[in-house]
Parts: C-alpha cells; sequence; structure tokens
C-alpha cells in the first residue's frame, strides 16, 4: 500500500493483532473485521515477537511483571479471560440483586436520576482462590467487601508459587475511588438514616433489608480499608498507596510501583485496580451521555455509541529483572523499561 504522499514506500498497518501461531485464525478473523471496517489492519504472529526469558539482558533499571491475577465479569483467571476474548462472549448483563434496576431504569434519556441502559459489567460468579475460598468457608476473610474480595482473589494469583519472606519488601499500589463500590453506597444510605432516625427508634436499621449490601461499619468501606483489608495476611510489611485518577488510576499505580522499586524502597510492587459498579455511576454517566444505549462496547466501530462500565480486580506483581531473583520457574509477562503516565480531562 502506497503512503499517499507521492513516495513510493509501503506504509506500516496502523493496527497489527500479535496471535500465538494457536490462535492465528481468531487473529485473522479480527483483522478481516478490522479491514472491513475502513482501517489498515495485519497480523504478526507470536514467532516474530520480541520474547523474554529468565536470564536475557534487560538494561539498567528494567523492571518485569512476573505474575498476574483478576476477577472480571465470566471471568476468574487471566487464562479464563483470554477465552473470552478469543471466543467474542459479550459479558454485559443487568445487576440482578445487587441493585433494583427497575426503579433506576428509564427508556427517556431525560428522566431525573434515572439511566437509559440496564446492563454494566457485573461479576455474579466469583470463583474464589483456593486460600481465600478456605478462609470465607471458615468465616476469617479479613475482607468481605465486594471489590475487597475480587483484589484479595486477585493479588492471591498473582503471587502464586511465591513466598515472601519477612525481609520481604513490599509495595503495594491500587487504584480505587470512594465512590466505585456499591456496599459503600449501600453502607452510606443505611448510616444517614440512622442519623435521621435517632437513637431512640425502633427499628434503628430500616434500610437493611433494601440495601444488604452495607455495613455497620462505615469506615470499612473507604478504599484505603478496603485495600488493607484485602492484603492483610499475605504481605505484610506492607507500604500500600491508594491511587484515584479517575479513569487512568491503574496506571499509574503502575508508575508508583516503578518508581518504588527502582529508587530501592521495595523488592516486590503490587500493582492494579478494583471497582465495583454501582447505581450512582450507572445514572451520572448516562447523564453525562456517555453510557452505550445498546449496551456493548463497538471500539473502532462508526456505529459506537458509548461505553459500558465493568467491575473487577485486576492486580499485578513487578520485579525488579535481577537473575539472580527471577528463575527460570517465573512467568514473564511484561518487560517495562520507561514510564509516562498522563490523565486526558473529560
Amino acid at each position: 500500500m502506497a503512503d499517499g504522499t507521492g513516495g513510493g514506500a509501503p506504509r506500516p498497518p496502523r493496527y497489527r493483532v500479535e496471535a500465538a501461531a494457536a490462535d492465528r485464525a481468531a487473529a485473522e478473523a479480527a483483522a478481516a473485521e478490522l479491514r472491513a471496517r475502513g482501517l489498515d489492519a495485519a497480523v504478526r504472529t507470536a514467532g516474530s515477537l520480541p520474547s523474554l526469558t529468565a536470564g536475557a539482558p534487560a538494561g539498567p533499571g528494567a523492571i518485569v511483571a512476573v505474575g498476574m491475577g483478576l476477577a472480571v465479569p465470566g471471568a476468574c483467571s487471566p487464562d479464563e479471560l483470554w477465552d473470552l476474548l478469543r471466543d467474542r462472549v459479550p459479558q454485559f448483563s443487568e445487576p440482578g440483586g445487587r441493585m433494583d434496576i427497575d426503579a433506576l431504569w428509564s427508556a427517556d434519556p431525560a428522566a431525573p436520576d434515572k439511566t437509559y441502559t440496564r446492563t454494566s459489567g457485573f461479576i455474579h460468579d466469583l470463583r474464589p482462590h483456593p486460600r481465600l475460598r478456605a478462609e470465607l468457608a471458615a468465616g476469617r476473610a479479613p475482607q468481605r467487601e465486594p471489590s475487597g474480595l475480587w483484589l484479595r482473589h486477585s493479588v492471591l494469583q498473582a503471587l502464586d508459587g511465591v513466598r515472601l519472606d519477612a525481609g520481604t519488601r513490599t509495595f503495594a499500589a491500587v487504584g480505587m475511588t470512594a465512590d466505585g463500590g456499591h456496599a459503600a453506597e449501600h453502607s452510606l444510605l443505611r448510616h444517614g438514616t440512622r442519623l435521621l432516625a435517632g437513637p431512640a427508634a425502633a427499628d434503628p436499621e430500616p434500610l437493611a433489608a433494601l440495601y444488604p449490601a452495607g455495613s455497620p461499619d462505615l469506615a470499612g468501606t473507604a478504599p484505603y480499608r478496603v485495600v488493607r483489608d484485602a492484603l492483610a495476611g499475605i504481605a505484610d510489611p506492607v507500604e500500600t498507596v491508594v491511587v484515584d485518577t479517575a479513569c487512568s488510576s491503574s496506571l499509574y499505580s503502575f508508575d508508583f510501583g516503578m518508581r518504588a522499586l527502582r529508587e530501592g524502597r521495595a523488592d516486590v510492587a503490587l500493582c492494579g485496580g478494583a471497582y465495583s459498579v454501582n447505581a450512582q455511576t450507572m445514572v451520572l454517566f448516562a447523564k453525562l451521555d456517555g453510557l452505550a444505549r445498546g449496551g456493548l462496547v463497538r471500539s473502532l466501530d462508526r456505529g459506537a455509541d458509548g461505553a459500558c462500565r465493568a467491575a473487577g480486580g485486576t492486580p499485578r506483581r513487578l520485579w525488579p529483572h535481577d537473575d539472580a531473583e527471577l528463575s527460570a520457574a517465573d512467568g514473564v509477562y511484561a518487560r517495562l523499561r520507561l514510564r509516562r503516565v498522563r490523565e486526558t480531562p473529560l
């Protein structure tokens, strides 16, 4: 293809789909769909991709991602998420018992305090990491707030096969927002009702049945407490930073983690984010006209009409690339050399 500037040199494809040999057919189908939409796309096979193995030279200051875990709608591990992406199975759904969608929804986008979409990315079927499952069964889980459970499950996955010795300096940076959880929303409503009712009220918890995810411990739903409890007993002691820069929070968490490793303040860093869709954000983003009316994400499509919010927890384990520490048994998912982060305002 000519570059359109008068020179005859081929222009590199604007979009490149990278895939292992086993996934070549799915990658070709994705590239063909992009081309059908008028976009320039090509497939690059895994054999031509740069690889990183234990012992490979990484250069000064290089950091590698050697563990990851996740909980997202329809998937409780990175492998399950890859299967969803490969099979192209949409995971947007109604919230079920998490909130009364009939009370929140209206077909009229201008209706006050209503959302025009009934679906988002909700986690309905978390299959906890074995350690978390045992803690829940024994009533010993330090955190039961949903986003905290997803975070704990995912951190345990990211640390599978790793023993953090007593002297290991762990740094955790987690992207999380104070309005990003329905448990906090329920707790706040119940707390406000208790204050209005007063100490002499016959029923001190009149909204308990309507907002079951709420907790009498309102402070326990604050992001720093959710993160602290999610990490309890996994990495002690741990220096923790909670990051809220809106949509870029999890990206900034990597910046904090890489700084801690490069400055010698930590031996291992846990970076990522956690988020739970609630009624407030469903209504807020509908009023901003930012949600997809059809309830589907249609990236790179001329018919795209908005975004869909989704819940999840997705930490990564970062390690300085040191041959003495990085064994051949460690799966290296990425090598991080430089960092540059920027938040684009709405």
